[in-house]
């Protein structure tokens, strides 16, 4: 009995580290992809900023969501 329990304790934290594995990487993805550039005629050239600024809102927005959730289920004792 004691041996199931602990295995499936086992379980919620590997599902709970792999979700914060993922969390972590589209929160960074969704942060860092608005800032893409190039070097172009010795000047740094924005694709979204220059392309089209709007688009950060959602972008931005998806990566604070991510973000708050990603700290949410670092906190000790919330699993996912």
């Amino acid at each position: 009995m004691e041996i199931d329990q602990a295995l499936q304790t086992l379980e919620r934290t590997k599902r709970a580290l792999r979700r914060q594995k993922w969390l972590q990487f589209f929160a960074l993805f969704l942060t860092l992809a608005p800032l893409a550039s190039y070097w172009k005629g010795g000047q740094l050239q924005f694709l979204v900023l220059r392309d089209a600024p709007l688009s950060l809102i959602p972008l931005w927005g998806g990566a604070a969501l991510r973000w708050a959730s990603y700290w949410k289920l670092r906190r000790p004792g919330v699993s996912a």
